[in-house]
């Protein structure tokens, strides 16, 4: 309930003239493997299983981008547990980092629950 709470107080900061956001140089591939491991009780809860995959062009494991590491970091956070939630018990989560036109993105797909086109849409 807290959690909910203290993420309502942050989505009403984005209304406000003041907000700023924080933007930085931090690893995107580092983020992605410590919300994981954030996630790991949730997880194993749920027996479920999930991949990390990077479809880039560098053979290193760092992904350096400029952005704000905390919101980021919260947007992860929250398609992961929303993954995590509607996955079938002993299934699987992708995650996959791509390059595209010099940006990365990252992708989450989970196998469970399907939302109809209505409910994708509301």
């Amino acid at each position: 309930m807290n959690d909910l709470v203290m993420e309502m107080l942050e989505v009403s900061k984005l209304d406000t003239p003041n907000f700023k956001l924080n933007i930085d140089v931090f690893d995107l591939h580092n983020l992605v493997l410590k919300e994981i491991d954030k996630l790991k009780t949730l997880i194993n809860e749920k027996s479920i299983s999930i991949s990390l995959e990077l479809k880039i062009k560098t053979e290193e494991d760092e992904l350096f981008v400029y952005g704000d590491e905390k919101r980021i970091e919260e947007v992860l956070r929250n398609l992961m547990t929303n993954a995590i939630k509607y996955t079938y018990e002993g299934e699987n989560i992708k995650v996959i980092i791509k390059e595209y036109n010099n940006k990365y993105k990252f992708v989450i797909e989970n196998f469970g629950v399907i939302l109809t086109e209505e409910e994708l849409n509301s």
